[in-house]
């Protein structure tokens, strides 16, 4: 299985208000997640670390916190 994103691509976070992806930036790095017993390293098998357009860096995030930007 593969990573939905790859280091460079761009994403957004998810939706801040009314739908409109405020929080745009690009994936800086992924990593295979840690099989814990949360039900989300299960389902989405790869984290991302993503620098923001606004200079915040922010990981790990899982597929279903982005979106292709």
């Amino acid at each position: 299985m593969q990573p939905r994103w790859l280091t460079g691509d761009f994403v957004a976070k998810e939706p801040m208000s009314g739908g409109n992806y405020n929080r745009r930036g690009m994936v800086v790095g992924v990593n295979r997640s840690n099989p814990t017993n949360n039900h989300l390293s299960d389902v989405y098998p790869f984290v991302y670390y993503v620098f923001f357009h606004d200079g915040k860096f922010e990981g790990p995030l899982f597929q279903s916190q982005l979106h292709d930007a």
